[in-house]
């Protein structure tokens, strides 16, 4: 997906981007993810890693995606431990939406080397 199209709020609640809170300004501005699951893929929207407000980067992973697998350096007993049970039964935007929320950004997606694009809040 090229930025032009998901730059703003509107242009992702049109294509289908979903999050954590039912409200998607919410998922992605407070709790930093949002993601459209494709046939293939999963792509995940989430802030930059060096912090510059307002700005996202975008990283895709396959909807086959074996999370322990890909994530073999995650220490899974603690994560279960800290979200109350096992998670490997749920769909991956909430086994990936876990990681984040544990381990942060960075950790899941990696650090990010450019700027990102720009999405900002929209306004009454």
């Amino acid at each position: 997906m090229h930025t032009d199209t998901i730059n703003t709020i509107e242009k992702l609640e049109n294509l289908g981007f979903e999050g954590g809170d039912a409200d998607l300004e919410t998922s992605l501005f407070e709790y930093g993810l949002a993601w459209h699951v494709g046939e293939a893929e999963t792509t995940f929207i989430h802030p930059v890693s060096h912090g510059l407000e307002n700005h996202f980067e975008r990283t895709a992973l396959a909807n086959d995606t074996n999370v322990r697998d890909e994530y073999d350096w995650a220490d899974f007993e603690s994560l279960f431990s800290y979200i109350g049970g096992d998670n490997s039964g749920h769909p991956l935007p909430q086994q990936i939406s876990d990681l984040v929320n544990y381990y942060g950004v960075e950790n899941v997606f990696g650090t990010d080397y450019w700027e990102g694009f720009e999405i900002l809040p929209e306004t009454d």
